[in-house]
C-alpha cells in the first residue's frame, strides 16, 4: 500500500492544486484522491496540464527506480550464467526446482487448490455462523468470514504441500531463522525503493481519472478499507480484519501469485515474462475489491514484489513488503 501527496502552487497562490493518493489491495488497501482543485480566471489550471506534469514526474521516478532495479536484477535474468555475479543460493535452488519435470503443473494446481480452499473456508464460516447473505453481512460478520477464508487457504496450502513435496520445498526455499532478520531488512529497503513508483502511479491514475470522468476520486479506493474506516479501531472486528489484511493476505497471495504462478511461468516465459504476466493477474484479481483507478498501482506494486522474488528466490521478503504496504494503507485510512 502506498501514500502520497503532491502539492502544486501556481501563480503566487492564484491557483493551487492538491492531490493526495493512497493505495490499498485485495485483502489489502488501495486509495487515492484528488482532494481539491481550485482555480480562478486569472490563472486557469486545466486538469490535463496537471496530468502532463504527473506523467513527467512518473517518468523521472520510473527512470531512477529502473536503473536501481536493473542494477540489483541484472544477474537474475541470465540465471547466473552471463552476469558478473552468481545468483544467491536460494535463487539458484529455485531455478533448479522449477526445471523439475511436472513441477510447473503442480504449482498451478497448488495455486488453484489454495484459491478453492479459501473460498470453501469462507463458505464454511458463513454456514457455521448461520449468516443470511441476502440481507448483507455486517462488518463483524465479514471479518469472521474473511478469517475463515484465510484459514481455509492455509489448510489447502498445507494439504497441497504434503501431496507434492516438490512444491513445499520450493515455497519454503531459503527460509531459515538465520535469514529472516536480514531478509526483513532487505524487504524494508525494497519497499522504500518501490514506494515512489507506487505513489507516482497512484497520483497520475487519480489525475487521469478526474480528467476523464470529471469526478473527484474517493480518498479510499478499497472496499475493506472503507469498511474499516466506517467501523473504527474501537471494535474487535476492526483488529481481526487488520490482522487478516496484514498477515493472511500477504501469506496467501504471495504463495499463490509469486510462489506458484510466477515460478511455474518462469520456465516458459523467462524472468521478466513471468513477472509481468503474474503482476497483471495480481492486479486483475482485485477487480471488485478496489476502484478501477487503483489497478495500475497494484500492477506496479506486484512488479516490485515479483522482481524481488525472482532476484532472491525467497517468498518471505515479498510477504514482508506486502504486509508493510497493507499496514501503511490501514494507518493512512484510519487517520483520514
Amino acid at each position: 500500500m502506498g501514500i502520497g501527496a503532491l502539492l502544486i502552487g501556481v501563480g503566487e497562490g492564484r491557483a493551487q492544486t492538491t492531490v493526495v493518493g493512497a493505495s490499498p489491495v485485495a485483502g489489502e488497501p488501495t486509495t487515492g484522491a484528488v482532494r481539491a482543485i481550485t482555480t480562478d480566471a486569472s490563472a486557469p489550471l486545466e486538469i490535463r496540464d496537471i496530468a502532463i506534469l504527473g506523467v513527467l514526474m512518473l517518468g523521472l521516478v520510473l527512470s531512477v527506480s529502473l536503473l536501481v532495479g536493473l542494477r540489483l536484477y541484472r544477474t537474475a535474468s541470465s540465471e547466473g550464467t552471463g552476469g558478473t555475479e552468481p545468483l544467491p543460493d536460494p535463487a539458484r535452488e529455485r531455478v533448479r526446482l522449477v526445471r523439475m519435470d511436472g513441477l510447473p503443473l503442480m504449482l498451478v494446481a497448488t495455486a488453484l487448490a489454495v484459491y478453492i480452499a479459501q473460498m470453501l473456508g469462507g463458505g464454511r464460516a458463513i454456514a457455521l455462523l448461520g449468516l443470511d447473505l441476502e440481507g448483507g453481512l455486517s462488518f463483524q460478520d465479514s471479518s469472521l468470514v474473511m478469517l475463515g477464508g484465510y484459514v481455509g487457504g492455509v489448510l489447502g496450502l498445507v494439504f497441497a504441500g504434503l501431496l507434492a513435496p516438490g512444491v513445499g520445498r520450493l515455497l519454503l526455499n531459503g527460509l531459515s531463522p538465520k535469514r529472516i532478520g536480514r531478509d526483513t531488512l532487505h524487504a524494508c529497503a525494497w519497499f522504500l525503493l518501490v514506494l515512489p513508483l507506487v505513489l507516482a502511479t497512484t497520483t497520475v491514475a487519480n489525475m487521469v481519472w478526474s480528467a476523464v470522468t470529471g469526478e473527484v476520486p474517493d480518498a479510499i479506493g478499497h472496499t475493506t478499507l472503507r469498511a474499516m474506516t466506517d467501523e473504527g479501531p474501537g471494535h474487535w472486528a476492526w483488529w481481526l480484519t487488520a490482522a487478516s489484511v496484514t498477515i493472511g493476505a500477504p501469506l496467501i497471495e504471495e504463495v499463490m501469485y509469486r510462489g506458484c504462478l510466477q515460478s511455474a511461468l518462469r520456465r516458459f516465459l523467462g524472468g521478466w515474462g513471468s513477472i509481468v504476466g503474474v503482476s497483471t493477474l495480481f492486479a486483475l484479481g482485485h477487480i471488485g475489491s478496489v476502484d478501477p483507478r487503483m489497478l495500475p498501482m497494484l500492477c506496479v506494486l506486484a512488479l516490485g514484489m515479483g522482481l524481488l522474488y525472482d532476484r532472491t528466490g525467497r517468498l518471505w521478503p515479498c510477504m514482508v513488503v506486502h504486509a508493510i504496504f497493507n499496514a501503511v494503507n490501514i494507518v493512512f485510512a484510519s487517520n483520514l
